[in-house]
């Protein structure tokens, strides 16, 4: 009887292990979840501006450029756009990396990193968030 009852608890305990090893096998990995930037945090992105001809700004822009920002689900926000590193200005047609920053916090989600770029109520590039 006594055999039974330490066969019965083992066979609990070995399937408990199990259970919980699966369980956190489905638990979202921290590459599944959302990313909160606080206002002025550094934000990590590939930037595409529209060439001229298709409607982008006429002139490159220089460090600390301040437009508008449409990050998914999110209200306008304003930006301060760095210029990628080595380089002293960023031309409409150009794709780069570079960090910005906004006045704002920003959340992102993992399945919405695009942005929508904004100067004078008109679109003038698009970029997307490299999440940490």
């Amino acid at each position: 009887m006594r055999r039974l009852a330490l066969v019965l608890v083992s066979a609990v305990l070995f399937l408990s292990a199990c259970t919980a090893a699966v369980n956190d096998s489905e638990a979202p990995s921290d590459g599944d979840q959302a990313h909160t930037y606080g206002a002025g945090d550094a934000i990590a992105v590939t930037l595409s501006l529209k060439a001229s001809d298709d409607g982008g700004r006429r002139t490159p822009f220089k460090d600390k450029f301040r437009p508008k920002v449409e990050f998914a689900g999110q209200e306008l926000i304003v930006c301060s756009f760095g210029v990628p590193a080595g380089a002293d200005e960023f031309a409409p047609g150009e794709t780069g990396e570079l960090e910005i920053t906004c006045t704002e916090d920003v959340t992102i989600e993992p399945d919405a990193t695009d942005f929508v770029v904004h100067e004078s109520g008109k679109q003038i590039g698009t970029g997307v968030v490299h999440l940490p």
